[in-house]
């Protein structure tokens, strides 16, 4: 059985969990550009985190967004 027909035969066979409820907030964090390595800049990633976006409003997730968090915001809130 190819990938497909395995990925339909599981599609087909789970239950659908009902998301009707607002379900809490999700974050997510795009660290894009890094000071110290601009080698490291991870172009195309705001396009990842529309998607993700998109995707967990459709859940009835609240979407927070922050992005290039410094280290410094990491430790604070830890």
């Amino acid at each position: 059985m190819c990938t497909l027909q395995k990925l339909q035969v599981f599609l087909c066979s789970i239950q659908v969990f009902n998301m009707t409820k607002k379900r809490g907030r999700a974050l997510i964090i795009n660290n894009m550009n890094f000071v110290k390595r601009p080698d490291l800049c991870r172009k195309g990633s705001d396009v990842d985190v529309e998607n993700m976006s998109a995707m967990l409003k459709t859940l009835r997730f609240d979407v927070v967004t922050h992005t290039d968090l410094k280290a410094e915001v990491f430790v604070a809130a830890a």
